[in-house]
């Protein structure tokens, strides 16, 4: 896929348009992900224009494939490398759900109600409070449907926002995706993603595979603990005593759960989460074969990987998208699965029988 279905626009921390650094960057690396924050890097002249208009902390770049703006990100790192040979300059971007792990809470406060609702005020406290003054980097609501509720959830002093907002999304089950867009609009979903009607398979449009099955999270008894005083909840799967694997334990605490019905919801939740052990897959794709329209964020798709002792037809769920683009265009995309999967096992008993055929096949 050419280059120029690519802009990575450089903007002032306003929006305004600096420069398109697409036509002088090289190794650009793109990471768009799920529930974490999207990230990328670049290199470019360190004599050049462009490396003297871009400024830590004092920049953003908006990343576009043709018309469709999929990111922005603020400029953060630079690392310079002079030598013989001349000096380049490695810029490093994040996006603004990752710069809110550089906003902190300040306590006294406890939230009732939605939880998409209460993500929202705390971004929206952070940015309009007088003192300190500086906070508003124009976030603005965009679309939020209503999630499940969490009933008086104290507010922890010197928390970052980034780390809250993760833990008030898995206190329900499955919790909910968000991110901030490339309007810097807070995005809401209950379930982010479409089941795509294409197989992703092994030898076809999927070059590369790499599989892992790691059950150092997996647990199916746990111990959740709360604050000091309150009692610990113990949760295990329901045919525990026939599980082959024996009881494998798992010990959880968060000094923020002040309620028992708080320290049981995040037990449960967590073991809804961790009870089924199954494989994460990155997946190298044929060059050509993707694009954000066909396949992004959340989205599912049948995998078929028929190899050794693998016989696999399942259903993934896409949480990381990886894309390399070289000094000639190319790009080399890397899908990855095996994380937030678990959210699936409702939903694929649900698909309609059209889709369960094609996996199957």
């Amino acid at each position: 896929m050419p280059l120029d279905d690519w802009s990575i626009i450089l903007t002032d921390v306003d929006g305004v348009p600096l420069a398109d650094l697409t036509a002088e960057a090289q190794d650009i690396k793109l990471t768009f992900r799920l529930r974490g924050q999207h990230e990328a890097t670049w290199t470019v002249d360190g004599h050049s224009q462009l490396a003297r208009a871009t400024q830590e902390l004092l920049c953003d770049v908006v990343i576009v494939w043709r018309s469709m703006r999929l990111a922005r990100l603020r400029v953060t790192q630079s690392s310079d490398d002079i030598g013989a040979e001349g000096h380049t300059v490695t810029f490093a971007a994040i996006d603004y759900r990752g710069m809110m792990a550089r906003r902190f809470t300040r306590g006294g406060q406890t939230l009732t109600g939605d939880v998409a609702t209460l993500v929202w005020d705390l971004i929206y406290w952070t940015q309009t409070q007088s003192t300190p003054a500086g906070g508003d980097w124009g976030i603005t609501l965009g679309t939020k449907p209503a999630i499940s509720n969490v009933t008086a959830y104290p507010v922890p002093a010197a928390r970052p926002f980034k780390e809250l907002f993760e833990e008030l999304a898995e206190q329900t089950y499955p919790g909910f995706d968000w991110e901030i867009d490339a309007d810097l609009r807070y995005q809401v979903w209950t379930f982010r993603g479409t089941q795509r009607p294409f197989a992703l398979e092994w030898g076809g449009n999927v070059i590369n595979v790499k599989r892992d099955v790691d059950p150092s999270l997996y647990t199916n008894y746990v111990r959740q603990s709360g604050a000091d005083g309150v009692a610990s909840a113990y949760r295990g799967v329901a045919d525990l005593a026939a599980r082959a694997e024996g009881r494998i334990e798992a010990a959880e605490g968060n000094p923020d759960l002040a309620t028992a019905a708080q320290v049981g919801n995040a037990a449960d939740a967590y073991l809804t989460r961790h009870s089924t052990l199954l494989p994460g897959y990155a997946l190298s794709l044929e060059p050509g074969s993707w694009d954000p329209v066909q396949f992004w964020l959340g989205d599912m798709a049948p995998l078929v990987v028929r190899s050794g002792r693998l016989d696999v037809h399942s259903i993934e769920r896409v949480f990381e998208i990886a894309v390399d683009i070289d000094a000639n265009g190319e790009q080399a995309v890397e899908l990855t699965f095996g994380d937030l999967r678990e959210d699936l096992l409702a939903l694929v008993r649900k698909l309609p029988p059209r889709l369960d055929r094609l996996y199957r096949n």
